[in-house]
């Protein structure tokens, strides 16, 4: 069949960050343009670049030299399951002239013959798009319609974990709640609970737990639904309004990430995808919520109470003995340290009682 162009994918993966290449490469017609889209956990990109005449002659030649059409339909080998935490994983799409594609892997061959291929077209794709060839960049902001809508193929969730960090202005007041959902792949049904939790400089407590759920199944209906690990490359656009609330004596970080286990597509087995702290104010605020009280839902069956190490007067003023007189709150020059919330609340969304911040360490929940 006529060779109309190819798509190149290119992954590599870090313990700090991921980074996907997704290269449209035309061989019909007499004006060839690369379109590179480049998606980053923190910033993505769309750059243009000229291809001669040579270079998509030479990507020709490696798809003969490789006999590369022959290998569709072929079985194909499982990853090499990845130990350490930095990897790269490539496949590539044949557009065909009728319309019709087809997906290589690189691993329809021998080992040793995937693994030449796959290096001799990732070294092309980076000589092509050079920054001798470039027309045009510019960085992208997908929503969450655009990441409903991008194809990126995962195996099974196997781990839910959610980050929630407060911080205020007085001394040692920031607040660390991270709560871990794992699964037991020698025990049918059943998770690893985990809650941690740190107050200023304070040690850390934790607290594991394992109990009978069926969590992973909700939370595995919710990504499909969703399209969840693409939702990981969400940016706010920062030429539009931001609709965050300004808090000036407070703030709140609060993030949910996703492991999927890739042992048979990548050969990680432990994918994080990542929904930070502007997916609620995107449009995700109902999945956010979803996925949140699926987890504590989680955390209360395991019998999970673990209390937030309590910071007393003498740790927030930096070791200052506290007076017989709680009413001069250590002046400071002409200015005093301003004393902590005295009415305790509620959180409504995951029950906790006692609380004096304005959001909720355990869960994220602002205070109404």
């Amino acid at each position: 069949m006529d060779i109309s162009g190819i798509v190149f994918h290119f992954r590599a993966i870090s313990s700090f960050d991921d980074h996907t290449f997704i290269a449209d490469i035309p061989f019909a017609g007499d004006d060839h343009i690369l379109l590179r889209t480049e998606l980053g956990s923190f910033d993505s990109t769309v750059k243009k670049f000229k291809l001669s005449q040579e270079n998509v002659d030479q990507f020709k030649k490696l798809i003969d030299e490789y006999n590369i059409p022959e290998w569709i339909g072929k079985p194909i080998a499982p990853p090499e399951v990845i130990n350490g935490s930095n990897a790269s994983v490539c496949s590539l799409t044949l557009r065909f002239a009728d319309g019709t594609s087809a997906e290589i892997t690189f691993r329809e061959t021998d080992k040793e013959t995937g693994e030449e291929a796959a290096k001799a077209f990732r070294k092309l794709f980076f000589a092509s798009a050079n920054d001798e060839c470039l027309i045009s960049e510019e960085n992208i902001y997908p929503t969450i319609k655009d990441c409903r809508e991008m194809k990126e193929t995962h195996g099974p969730v196997v781990a839910v974990e959610t980050h929630g960090f407060s911080m205020g202005m007085m001394y040692g007041s920031n607040q660390t709640t991270i709560r871990t959902i794992e699964k037991i792949p020698e025990k049918e049904g059943m998770v690893l609970v985990t809650v941690r939790k740190q107050a200023g400089d304070k040690p850390e407590v934790s607290e594991s737990r394992e109990c009978a759920s069926d969590v992973f199944e909700k939370i595995q209906a919710i990504s499909e639904k969703e399209n969840l690990p693409c939702w990981h490359y969400v940016r706010r656009d920062p030429s539009k309004p931001d609709n965050r609330p300004v808090v000036m004596d407070y703030s709140s970080n609060y993030s949910i990430s996703l492991y999927y286990d890739d042992s048979l597509i990548t050969g990680h087995p432990k994918t994080k995808r990542t929904l930070d702290d502007n997916i609620s104010y995107l449009g995700g605020a109902e999945v956010v919520n979803a996925l949140r009280e699926l987890v504590t839902g989680c955390v209360e069956t395991a019998g999970i109470s673990l209390e937030m190490p309590q910071m007393t007067l003498f740790d927030q003023a930096r070791g200052m003995p506290v007076t017989a007189d709680p009413k001069p709150l250590f002046p400071i020059g002409s200015m005093t340290m301003a004393a902590a919330p005295s009415t305790a609340w509620t959180c409504k969304n995951c029950g906790k009682t006692g609380l004096s911040s304005k959001f909720c360490p355990e869960c994220g929940n602002t205070r109404e």
